[in-house]
């Protein structure tokens, strides 16, 4: 059986455990590395003439961003913890 609740409450969002967050920071550096290996010519090769170097900066990119991304919610979610207590 479902709960009603009233119209302006809304249930509480679940958050998301600490260990999410740093498997994503693991996994974000782990893709920022792969993308600094391509962009360095350590890993693949050119198809057709043409440079993987350009991929392998954006994927270096992609995987900094993320880093920050879910670092900073670490760094905000201990921020709030420490507040409320």
């Amino acid at each position: 059986m479902r709960r009603a609740f009233p119209p302006d409450a809304a249930p509480a969002r679940r958050a998301v455990p600490k260990a999410t967050m740093i498997l994503g920071l693991l996994i974000s550096a782990a893709v920022a590395a792969f993308g600094l290996m391509v962009a360095l010519g350590l890993i693949g090769h050119p198809i057709d003439a043409q440079l993987v170097s350009p991929y392998g900066w954006s994927i270096l990119l992609i995987g900094l961003a993320l880093m920050v991304f879910f670092a900073y919610n670490l760094y905000r979610r201990a921020r709030r913890r420490r507040r409320s207590v």
